[in-house]
């Protein structure tokens, strides 16, 4: 169970408006805080990444894709869990996320409580970790 004490922060970064919009409603009525993102420049600009408690990444973007953008993060020392979504989600495509440290990858459409349940787990790794760091 996540700390009543936080109201956990979920940053989603996708292209597609819709998603994005949908992506809020949906974070926002299980209760967490939610701020998107056009672009991975956009989101990188921000400087948030650090203070999120689960990031999701669309995997296909125009630009900087959903890889690069973890890169970029974890080269800059952000450590926060990552979830992939994509309309693409292959078993390829799949086996890479996982192997570059994501919590999941969700498979466009998704189900309410996929989601749901992978944000829970990925908020609690982030977590976790901030409290073995101190």
């Amino acid at each position: 169970m996540i700390s009543t004490s936080h109201t956990p922060f979920v940053v989603v970064v996708d292209d597609d408006p819709s998603v994005r919009r949908s992506l809020r409603r949906l974070v926002g009525s299980i209760g967490y805080e939610v701020e998107s993102f056009s672009s991975g420049d956009a989101f990188l600009a921000e400087g948030i990444g650090g203070t999120a408690d689960c990031l999701v990444f669309d995997i296909h973007m125009p630009g900087m894709d959903g890889f690069g953008l973890l890169k970029e993060i974890r080269a800059s020392g952000i450590e926060t869990a990552v979830v992939f979504i994509s309309a693409h989600a292959d078993t390829q495509t799949r086996a890479r996320a996982i192997s570059n440290g994501a919590v999941a990858l969700l498979a466009k459409p998704f189900r309410f409580d996929d989601l749901s349940e992978v944000l829970s787990r990925g908020i609690k790794e982030t977590l976790a970790a901030r409290e073995n760091k101190e």
